[in-house]
């Protein structure tokens, strides 16, 4: 599965604030996180990074950092959280698909930890690759935990202490769901690849199991026997070595991945809750239900995993919409026994159900990467003009192969998306124009609608944060101390003045909304946008490929005249 835009965060309570910006610059063992070191000893600095700074001044982020817990007498405990990892990385293909650089990555880093992290000073480093070395861009953001300056009352905040200088940062779950929906808007601006981080996923892994996963796959891949040795044994009938060295494995499965396995093969089965708990317990997993959520607990474990931390197929409503839909389908195989589903073997533990995985070399991963990005029908060239402009006579030769081919496929789409003649060529395209025509006018009333919403979200926060003042300031009977004091707190009145006006201009009445229930709100709405923008992504892919065979087949009939009669019956006809 492809990444694609998501939002990680980590605490750390380590007093070396140096050690944050050395990791993000020097290079680093990905598993060990020990800092890597040419043969003289020195620290080995990354090919390519780029970095700023935010309210440090002329220092560099620890000497900023540290003089500011000196100066508020903040963190100087042990266990005292000091700052603030998050990291935003982007889809792979937003390199080569959306023109994606990591100049334009560090400038919205920058303006994301502006926007989202006022007061803290922090520290914003973009580099253009992964451990993964998949060539995803992404942008790491640290801060101080601690706040230098007063700030604006956030719709997440929900004590007055976070908005105040010499306050510390918390992160907590409002404040990381707004966090996730600021990276989507983020990333639906800039035209980027996105998905709905305020849904969930199907399999929620989170950052401690994706590391055990690849220590496990590490340790694995080093201690297993060669695929090629034992696809080998297998075919020479080498009964010895293969009892001495069996296959085994090449996919190192977390024991929160093999209970996934594991439910989705008895959800998959049961069309029933009485037969699904049958099912599960015959693995030695128990599913309990507490407070409207699943919990599974297998014989190896004393404490049971919920339904959320699995995935969102897992929830409570996920498996009885599952089990209802075999129910109605008839399935049989949600009828049978357990010990006729699967063969009875020897387990060492219920989460170590396995089949041996057959050996298949894999294509490389750059292979794979450029055929994924690859455009399946591309435009044919206009030869003549290209020769009027001075192109020479291997171009010509490359160019007529070129438009051989393309016609080619342009002819195997048709053929594979069953479009018979010209004339359903031409309402294919139509209805795929107009449906994404109609899903970009859907997502920019979502647009209007979330920018009316955050407008009115902001006045009432303003109006919040600056009544007291107003309040106070309308009291006053005294002439001079009124004039002083609106001098004095021009602008407190200002903001809360100009809310004032905005509900009277709105007609909007109190009680007032509360923030919270507004940012609930412009969440589900960020949702829905991001669904619609994911099919509009798609229709308009459709949309480009069918426009291009309509232009190769349209410049093959310009291009050839002499076989204009030809293509004019292809037309009513069409035909490989």
């Amino acid at each position: 599965m492809t990444p694609l835009a998501t939002i990680k965060h980590v605490s750390s309570k380590n007093a070396n604030y140096g050690d944050a910006e050395s990791y993000l610059t020097f290079e680093h063992d990905e598993f060990s996180g020990k800092a890597l070191r040419d043969k003289n000893g020195h620290l080995i600095p990354r090919e390519e990074y780029r970095m700023d700074t935010l309210l440090c001044g002329e220092d560099d982020f620890a000497i900023a950092c540290m003089r500011a817990n000196l100066r508020y007498n903040k963190n100087n405990l042990r266990g005292d959280v000091r700052s603030h990892h998050y990291i935003i990385s982007y889809d792979p293909r937003d390199s080569e698909e959306h023109g994606l650089t990591i100049d334009q990555a560090q400038k919205m880093g920058v303006e994301f930890c502006r926007k989202n992290f006022p007061g803290h000073q922090a520290i914003i480093v973009t580099h253009p690759d992964g451990h993964n070395r998949s060539g995803n861009i992404h942008t790491h953001i640290v801060i101080n935990s601690l706040r230098i300056e007063d700030v604006p009352l956030m719709p997440y905040m929900d004590k007055s202490c976070d908005t105040k200088a010499g306050m510390k940062h918390r992160c907590t779950s409002a404040c990381f769901r707004h966090l996730r929906s600021e990276v989507m808007e983020m990333c639906q601006e800039n035209g980027l690849y996105q998905i709905d981080l305020l849904g969930g996923s199907k399999d929620r892994v989170t950052d401690k199991e994706h590391w055990i996963q690849r220590r496990g796959q590490q340790k694995l891949d080093e201690n297993a026997g060669t695929a090629e040795q034992v696809f080998a044994d297998n075919r020479s009938g080498n009964t010895a070595l293969i009892a001495e060295n069996p296959a085994k494995p090449s996919k190192y499965e977390t024991d929160k991945e093999k209970l996934r396995n594991i439910i989705r093969s008895a959800m998959s089965r049961a069309d029933s809750m009485e037969s699904f708990e049958r099912l599960l317990g015959q693995q030695g997993i128990t599913v309990k239900e507490s407070r409207g959520r699943f919990s599974y607990l297998s014989s190896d474990r004393t404490k049971p995993i919920t339904d959320r931390k699995l995935g969102n197929d897992f929830l409570k409503d996920a498996v009885l919409e599952q089990l209802a839909k075999n129910a109605r389908l008839g399935s049989d195989s949600g009828r049978m026994e357990m010990d006729h589903a699967i063969p009875d073997r020897k387990l060492v533990s219920p989460l170590t159900v396995t089949e041996p995985i057959p050996v298949r070399k894999e294509k490389p991963a750059a292979f794979e990467k450029a055929k994924e990005g690859k455009k399946q029908v591309e435009r044919i060239i206009d030869l003549g003009k290209k020769m009027e402009e001075g192109k020479g006579e291997g171009y010509r030769q490359w160019g007529t192969l070129f438009n051989l081919k393309q016609l080619a496929e342009s002819m195997n789409y048709l053929s594979n998306h069953g479009i018979k003649n010209y004339q359903e060529l031409e309402a294919r395209l139509t209805d795929a124009m107009d449906k994404s025509h109609d899903l970009n006018q859907r997502i920019k009333v979502l647009e209007t609608q979330i920018k009316d919403m955050k407008t009115f979200q902001k006045q009432i926060l303003q109006y919040r944060s600056n009544r007291a003042v107003f309040i106070q300031w309308q009291n006053m009977k005294n002439g001079k101390q009124r004039d002083a004091f609106y001098e004095a707190r021009y602008s407190e009145i200002a903001q809360a003045t100009a809310a004032a006006d905005y509900f009277r201009a709105h007609e909007i009445k109190s009680p007032l909304p509360s923030p919270k229930k507004l940012q609930a709100e412009i969440d589900d709405l960020i949702s829905r946008k991001a669904g619609l923008y994911a099919e509009y992504k798609d229709a308009k892919k459709i949309a480009d490929e069918l426009m291009t065979v309509k232009y190769n087949i349209d410049e093959a009939s310009r291009m050839n005249p002499e076989h204009q009669q030809r293509n004019r019956q292809k037309r009513h006809g069409m035909t490989r």
